[in-house]
């Protein structure tokens, strides 16, 4: 995958996230603004919103989370990492590139913030955005290949992704194909254009559309 930076340009641009005192960290550019005028008024902490996160990959964050009290103090009582885009979403498209338990820890994207937010807007909500939108299809890509691997959960995410992006390559090796790669592409940018909606989720929006693209088919 591409280094994070490249993920969050255009969420950069937009003056949208900015790197944050944490070396690989970004956060929203709401925070700081926010930690400025809590000093302003010497108060000892700040309300974070929903639009107010951390972004890293998930162990730069995971290490990160240990440490953040010191910078943005009674802030963080209680936080969630959760990947921008679902690991397992990404080796359905893993037939070019390798995706597994080393870009699952190291390279793709992961947002860090406020528990209560996380439960109440970002906790299953890629899943309720992923059966909406299946719905629509003519094949439920992730449920066929569920059916044709019980017990698929038992194995690693690398034994997933492995089986995952041979999977695929079968479906593509059919005449006519069920499905093929594009279409399984067009399918996860329109989950997460769902998902993600509003203008406090808009930085995850545009890295999940971004990761999702960069992916080679």
């Amino acid at each position: 995958m591409h280094p994070l930076p490249v993920y969050l340009n255009t969420c950069i641009s937009r003056g949208l996230l900015e790197p944050s005192p944490i070396s690989g960290v970004y956060w929203s550019t709401s925070i700081p603004r926010k930690l400025a005028d809590a000093k302003r008024r010497h108060m000892s902490s700040v309300t974070l919103g929903l639009g107010d996160f951390l972004v890293a990959g998930y162990t730069t964050l995971a290490n990160a989370k240990k440490g953040v009290h010191a910078w943005v103090p009674g802030s963080w009582a209680g936080t969630e990492i959760h990947h921008i885009v679902e690991n397992f979403h990404l080796q359905f498209l893993g037939v070019v590139e390798t995706i597994n338990e080393q870009t699952y820890r190291q390279s793709e994207p992961c947002v860090l913030m406020a528990k209560k937010h996380h439960d109440t807007h970002v906790d299953n909500i890629v899943g309720g955005a992923q059966d909406l939108v299946m719905e629509t299809r003519d094949l439920d890509f992730v449920s066929a290949f569920r059916a044709a691997h019980p017990g698929i959960s038992q194995k690693s995410r690398t034994e997933q992704a492995a089986l995952r992006a041979a999977w695929v390559k079968q479906q593509e090796g059919r005449s006519p194909p069920p499905v093929t790669r594009e279409q399984i592409k067009d399918a996860l940018l329109e989950i997460y254009g769902f998902a993600y909606q509003g203008p406090e989720l808009a930085p995850l929006r545009l890295i999940a559309t971004s990761v999702i693209r960069g992916m080679p088919l």
